[in-house]
Formats: C-alpha cells, structure tokens, sequence
C-alpha cells in the first residue's frame, strides 16, 4: 500500500468500493465507480478499470496494522476487496505514488485515466484531462506527485 497525503478535500466525501477487476492495486491508484449496490445496511459501488465515462476517484484506504512487523508499503488491494475512494472533486488535491502514473510526467501536466488499468497518464492534447500535477517530490522515502482535480 503506497502513501496517499489528502492535501486538499474542504468537504470529504468517501465512499466504500468493491474492487472487481482481476488485477492488484495500491493506494494512490485511480479506480472507476460504477453503479451502487447495498450489501446488507452499506453501500457499496463496483470499482471498475477507468474507461473514460464512468466518474472516477482515487483510492485511499486507511492502514491499520495489527502486527508490528507490517508495514503500509506491502499491503496491496486485490478483486473483490472493499477500499475507501475519495470521488473527483474539483480543486481536491491529494499526494500519490509516482507508481501510479504511466509514462513521463512533469509539473503542470494535465492527466488523465489509463483505459485498462488503474493509473493515470499524461493527456497530450487536455481533451480528457481531469487533474493536473502540481508538485513532484519524496515523501518518507517514496517518490510521489501531488494532484488537483479540475
């Protein structure tokens, strides 16, 4: 589980995604919601591979180990998991692992989904763009990039 930072959210709004795609992610990650279903008394949507119609939001899960020996690092999410999702909001920004990007990128690129996976990429034209990086740093070891939706 990479380090994910909430630099900006003045009204936090996360909701409980089910992963159902077959492949592994970390915090940071950008994850597509789908549809709410209520399982018992919650509400939980699909978190589907970004494709570009559905409203997509970044992944980021809170970390609670009960084992000293775990670190935050090696937790990884897999299909079928519930993890909690901030949804695109305009001016929320949020610290992610520089992992999560496919490709180069610098400051002041806008981005956009990666169709069939859950990382983001640089939009060359802004067509599609839903975010724009605004700070590329380290935070505690980890290389990570700064992004605020628009």
């Amino acid at each position: 589980m990479a380090l994910v930072i909430v630099n900006r959210c003045p009204y936090p709004r996360p909701v409980s995604v089910k992963l159902g795609e077959k492949a592994e992610v970390e915090n940071g990650y950008l994850v597509g919601i789908g549809e709410p279903k209520f399982v018992g008394d919650q509400e939980l949507y699909e978190g589907k591979f970004p494709d570009g119609k559905l409203q997509v939001g970044i992944i980021a899960d809170p970390f609670h180990p009960y084992d000293k020996r775990d670190k935050e690092i090696d937790v990884v999410h897999k299909q079928g998991d519930v993890v909690r999702v901030y949804p695109q909001s305009k001016g929320d920004c949020f610290t992610i692992p520089k992992a999560a990007f496919s490709g180069a990128i610098a400051k002041n690129d806008l981005v956009k989904a990666k169709t069939g996976n859950y990382q983001l990429t640089k939009d060359a034209d802004g067509t599609s763009a839903f975010a724009k990086v605004t700070r590329i740093y380290t935070v505690n070891g980890q290389e990570s990039v700064r992004i605020e939706f628009i």
